[in-house]
């Protein structure tokens, strides 16, 4: 199994979590949105007992973008940092 580290960058414009990997590309969570105030642990706490293959997709190159929706694989174990 492939491990997919991501670094919490922030809620956007869309009140989505944003993360990005060790080579710049974006992922986020279309469907559980935050206020624009919460914190890195609020959104971590959030996460914490979830599958995240079901929510966290590829958003693209930059912050604040389309996401792109394209799924992780369930052979990735994503990690939120």
């Amino acid at each position: 199994m492939k491990d997919l580290r991501l670094k919490f960058k922030g809620i956007d414009d869309w009140n989505r979590p944003v993360f990005m990997d060790d080579n710049g590309r974006y992922f986020g969570d279309t469907d559980h949105l935050f206020d624009y105030t919460a914190s890195k642990d609020d959104v971590l706490n959030f996460y914490r007992n979830m599958s995240l293959n079901n929510c966290i997709c590829y958003f693209g190159q930059q912050f604040g973008c389309e996401p792109m929706g394209i799924e992780i694989k369930s052979n990735v174990k994503i990690i939120l940092e």
